[in-house]
């Protein structure tokens, strides 16, 4: 442990850890709606909707580390220290997954179909982290240089401008059925939460921010957890995930109240070997636990609708 460690970073990427595998357990549930009983599907709903800020937390942490302006690598000694560590596992991951799939006959075993699978991100669903992950950092070292010079107030500008063009602006389409045709692709999609985890790291809240902030993230889960029960209804049963969306209103407010709540817990998590060992395999895990979920489904016929997601009894 060395004095230069963040512990209240390794609480959030061990339960963030813990979130994805849970949420990734649940997440098949949703999707039979009309198959399996009320409270099974409601169980799935409920967990998978309240840990929706476990990935926006991954990107947060980049963020809250990577944007440090006293950080001044070089640009190309930046990208090359950073890419490998997420190509190499990319490269592998990437063989290992279709080597499962082509046997499962899910993915043609022929050179071209295998090729545009990998670059389409159309291997194994979880694997679009690591390809959104690559490009952030391809543009990070453009990004610092606005770190460097950029005050409290122009981050907020910034941080309130991909709140709006990402997430109101995807309500407004969903729900009134009006595209706003104004492209700010610059304040669009992942890039928004690494400058929320910077921000958060560095500036922080006011105690009455926070407390308005865990309202609102109070508020965010029922919204995620009923309007999906909602939206599900109204598409005749086949499950919309809306909600779920991680750069949707509800997550931005629940993934902050997370790592707000964890910047104020005192508890060092990782003094316990096992949450040690997994806040540094966390990468391993997320991309490892699929596969685990698969052997489980096939060899054993276990999977999220026939164990009781809070005994693991059978239904």
């Amino acid at each position: 442990m060395t004095k230069s460690r963040i512990f209240y970073f390794d609480n959030l990427r061990i339960v963030a850890t813990f979130a994805v595998v849970l949420l990734h357990a649940a997440a098949p549930i949703l999707y039979k709606f009309q198959t399996v009983t009320s409270t099974t599907w409601w169980t799935g709903n409920i967990y998978d909707s309240l840990t929706r800020w476990c990935v926006p937390i991954f990107f947060m942490l980049s963020g809250a580390l990577l944007l440090n302006p006293d950080r001044t690598d070089k640009p190309m000694i930046f990208i090359r220290k950073r890419i490998s560590k997420v190509i190499i596992p990319l490269l592998g991951w990437s063989t290992f997954y279709l080597i499962v799939q082509i046997n499962r006959e899910v993915i043609i075993n022929d050179p071209f179909m295998i090729t545009k699978a990998f670059f389409e991100n159309d291997i194994y669903y979880h694997l679009w982290f690591l390809y959104v992950i690559i490009a952030i950092y391809l543009i990070l070292p453009v990004l610092k240089v606005y770190i460097a010079g950029a005050s409290q107030k122009n981050l907020q500008y910034y941080l309130l401008l991909c709140f709006i063009v990402t997430s109101v602006f995807s309500y407004i389409s969903k729900f009134h059925e009006v595209t706003v045709d104004i492209k700010v692709e610059a304040a669009t999609g992942y890039i928004g939460y690494f400058f929320l985890g910077y921000y958060l790291h560095r500036y922080g809240l006011s105690r009455i921010t926070k407390i308005v902030m865990y309202l609102l993230a109070i508020i965010a889960s029922i919204v995620i957890i009923r309007g999906t029960y909602d939206l599900t209804v109204q598409n005749e049963g086949f499950f919309d995930g809306f909600f779920y969306h991680y750069l949707n209103m509800p997550v931005v407010f629940l993934s902050i109240a997370v790592f707000i709540f964890f910047q104020d817990f005192k508890f060092d998590l990782g003094r316990f070997f096992l949450f040690s060992l997994i806040n540094k395999t966390s990468l391993g895990i997320y991309l490892l636990h699929p596969y685990i979920f698969l052997l489980l489904l096939e060899n054993y016929d276990i999977h999220a609708h026939t164990v009781r997601a809070w005994l693991a009894f059978r239904y």
